[in-house]
């Protein structure tokens, strides 16, 4: 944001400053897991005690902790404790910063694949359903292949009665020749 225009060197190094630390992680939360800065400020509603004007001060670094507790092994720092907050090391911090942008860097690469792979099963999917399409359309038209017009289905069922009557004609043809070589073969077997 506006934040990093006022950034310089010396605001991490030698001595890193806690509230200049404490506001980057802010800010990697914040596109990471798009925590609002209010969440910050809010107490817990799983944590009751009697007075949380004790708390209003340290709750800000404690939500902060907790989170970062949370990101930080992803980015493969197993380290990081609550003092890395409070009292910064150069050191530590160099290795927490270089963790994040690690990671964030593999974020970037891996969303390019992802949105390349995104972008070739939607174009499947888009070709599938022309397929589908074509299919269904192929489908009506045999359909109406298969459908006679009005016009012609008298003569379409005079026609299929009279192939029905040739094909029962040819059945009894065959049965009866049939039995009569059977008939001469029995007789002539005896």
């Amino acid at each position: 944001g506006n934040e990093a225009k006022n950034f310089s060197k010396s605001d991490l190094f030698p001595n890193a400053k806690p509230e200049i630390l404490r506001m980057i992680f802010m800010r990697v939360l914040q596109s990471m897991y798009g925590i609002r800065v209010e969440h910050f400020y809010t107490m817990p509603v799983t944590f009751e005690t009697a007075y949380p004007q004790i708390f209003e001060g340290f709750l800000p670094i404690g939500n902060l902790f907790v989170n970062m507790e949370r990101f930080f092994p992803i980015c493969r720092v197993n380290d990081f404790e609550i003092a890395d907050i409070m009292h910064p090391k150069a050191n530590k911090t160099v290795r927490f910063l270089s963790g994040i942008l690690n990671f964030l860097y593999f974020c970037d690469s891996r969303r390019e694949v992802y949105l390349e792979i995104q972008s070739v099963h939607k174009t499947a999917m888009e070709k599938e359903q022309q397929l589908q399409v074509a299919i269904q359309d192929a489908t009506r038209k045999l359909e109406k292949m298969d459908i006679v017009p009005a016009d012609q289905e008298v003569e379409f069922k005079e026609l299929s009665q009279e192939i029905q009557e040739l094909q029962h004609k040819l059945n009894q043809e065959y049965r009866q020749k049939t039995v009569c070589v059977l008939t001469r073969v029995h007789v002539i077997s005896t």
